[in-house]
């Protein structure tokens, strides 16, 4: 589905330019083309499937990096059965096992396992990346914040969550927050 006027309750305008605002940035660090703007949009639910069962098959980084380029690079449909099945063929997967394993939703389960633990972790978007089952990353974020929190969950392998700012200076965790 396309939708001009509004997306997920944001006024058409706001969502052109901050569309807009991405795309420049994706150039800027090489990501070209980088589609926002003109994006479809619909439930990731048996995409995160097929990429369980891509995972399961050791293919796992194949099909996120092809995912992120069918969707974002070419402006490809993601989301429905025939389309998914399509992308496990170019990924290397069978194609009708694929059919068969997004039919049967096999994976449904631990996707929706996997979605209630990163709402666990603090996500509410995406993208939230989590690390080590410990440390969340909430939104589009600098390098250095990435850099900053792998550094933390390099040194620290147990507590709870830790969140890094988006200057990638401040932690919070068991012990409270940095600088605060």
């Amino acid at each position: 589905m396309r939708c001009s006027k509004r997306r997920r309750g944001i006024p058409g305008d706001h969502h052109e330019a901050t569309a807009r605002h991405l795309e420049a940035v994706a150039a800027a660090e090489g990501l070209t083309p980088y589609i926002v703007a003109d994006s479809r949009m619909g439930s990731t639910s048996l995409t995160h499937q097929l990429l369980a069962h891509a995972s399961d098959l050791g293919l796992e980084d194949t099909a996120w990096r092809h995912l992120y380029r069918s969707y974002f690079g070419e402006g490809r449909d993601v989301f429905t059965l025939d389309a998914l099945v399509g992308i496990a063929a170019e990924i290397g997967l069978d194609a009708e096992e694929a059919r068969r394993v997004l039919t049967d939703r096999r994976h449904a389960q631990r996707v929706a396992d996997d979605a209630a633990d990163a709402q666990a972790l603090g996500a509410t978007g995406v993208p939230f990346i989590v690390i080590d089952r410990r440390y969340g990353i909430a939104g589009a974020q600098p390098l250095e914040v990435f850099s900053r929190t792998l550094e933390v969950a390099w040194q620290a392998r147990r507590g709870e969550l830790v969140t890094v700012d988006g200057d990638g200076s401040a932690c919070c965790g068991p012990g409270g927050c940095a600088g605060s």
